[in-house]
């Protein structure tokens, strides 16, 4: 609702992640820090590069991915149980596991997260998975106390590189978006998926941005609008012109433009190649 928020704090090998709740029983009414700071060490990576929270601000997800091309990046889960954070007892890092082995997804695993609504569901991507800048995004389900695949991991053809840059995920746990095309190539596609008769589907060919990279995307809770924020500075709003999986997709209204206000969107980077960690 609006009410809670997270931020995180980070550098090589440390980070900090701090949550904070809209309280009026404070005078000013104002944000205050709730649960003590959540303290992850990890050599060679950037705990809290990404970091998402639940609607109810009582379960975050973070993004550890590597620095280095000899340590993997992983995800972790935290509840706030008892006025404290504790990380979820079946999960110290999340990893998917194929006949008993972690699938290696590489050195950027973790580098975008997001987690539904209830929080039963978690989204991760790494876009860089090797030197074809092939990327990679799976999504998971809690079941019980543990969080399980949902559905096959994705990965992308090289021509459609930095799959998962960007990530996020409906409130039910059924769609999301992400992108695929990299940024330095001048030209970006947005691309939905819906869960369907247990796989992910992707609908239509996406949405394609021929001159401006995407910096950001998100998917309404209903999973039935996207946003993008292109780094021409526009924003547009786009829903399926038809529930058929085939069908495409239609821009709600036209453009916004971020260049009649005064805000600072920050730089669209350029990733490195890497090996798998």
């Amino acid at each position: 609702d609006g009410t809670k928020l997270a931020i995180s704090q980070y550098t090589s090998g440390h980070g900090l992640i701090y949550t904070y709740e809209y309280s009026e029983n404070v005078y000013p009414a104002g944000w205050v820090q709730y649960g003590s700071a959540i303290d992850i060490t990890k050599s060679q990576s950037s705990p809290g590069f990404s970091i998402a929270m639940s609607g109810n601000g009582l379960r975050l997800v973070v993004g550890i991915p590597a620095d280095s091309t000899i340590v993997s990046g992983d995800v972790r889960v935290f509840n706030y149980t008892n006025t404290t954070w504790q990380e979820h007892t079946q999960d110290t890092s999340l990893h998917e596991l194929t006949g008993g082995q972690v699938l290696e997804v590489g050195q950027l695993y973790g580098y975008s997260v997001d987690i539904s609504k209830d929080g039963t569901h978690i989204i991760v991507g790494s876009p860089i998975v090797d030197t074809s800048y092939r990327g990679h995004v799976s999504v998971f389900e809690l079941s019980g106390d543990a969080y399980i695949l949902k559905g096959s991991p994705l990965l992308r053809d090289s021509s459609e590189p930095e799959f998962g840059r960007i990530v996020s995920i409906s409130s039910d746990g059924n769609y999301f978006v992400t992108n695929s095309g990299a940024s330095y190539t001048g030209s970006q596609k947005v691309v939905y998926y819906k869960y369907l008769n247990n796989t992910w589907v992707e609908h239509g060919s996406g949405i394609t941005s021929v001159t401006s990279p995407v910096i950001s995307t998100k998917i309404s809770g209903d999973g039935t609008k996207i946003l993008t924020l292109m780094d021409s500075r526009n924003v547009n709003i786009y829903s399926p012109t038809t529930t058929s999986i085939s069908g495409g997709w239609g821009q709600l209204g036209s453009d916004i433009n971020l260049n009649k206000q005064s805000i600072n969107l920050p730089p669209v980077e350029t990733l490195d190649p890497v090996q798998p960690g």
